[in-house]
């Protein structure tokens, strides 16, 4: 039997980075956010935790402890696949 889910539609509008980043920045100036969603600390530790699912994979899924004691490690990436 098939079954139909339907999927809402996305709850933004276009521009969808500039509207956010300006709304977060506005929230953090008014004492709203203590942060923005995609400030670079936030970025820094979910690249740290991909790092460590990388280096995991390699070494058959062994436990990989945070935080990483090799900072010089990265992720190549294949941008014109």
């Amino acid at each position: 039997a098939v079954v139909d889910v339907p999927w809402p539609k996305p709850q933004f509008n276009v521009p969808y980075g500039a509207v956010y980043t300006l709304d977060d920045v506005l929230k953090c100036l008014a004492g709203e956010l203590d942060e923005p969603k995609n400030s670079g600390r936030r970025v820094a530790i979910a690249l740290e935790v991909e790092v460590s699912l990388k280096l995991s994979a390699t070494a058959g899924g062994q436990r990989v402890d945070l935080p990483l004691k090799d900072r010089d490690l990265g992720l190549n990436y294949d941008w014109f696949r």
